[in-house]
């Protein structure tokens, strides 16, 4: 019998890493590193 789990991962403030920006790119790789936090936590968790 499987067990269910359940996992809470909380990313936050991302208003930090947006107010942090000072161009473009800056919140462009922000936001690329927080994709890439969200597909490990998707990987592990299958």
């Amino acid at each position: 019998m499987n067990k269910a789990q359940i996992i809470i991962v909380h990313i936050g403030p991302v208003q930090d890493f947006i107010f942090a920006a000072r161009r473009t790119r800056d919140l462009w790789y922000g936001s690329w590193l927080l994709l890439g936090d969200q597909k490990s936590v998707a990987y592990y968790e299958r």
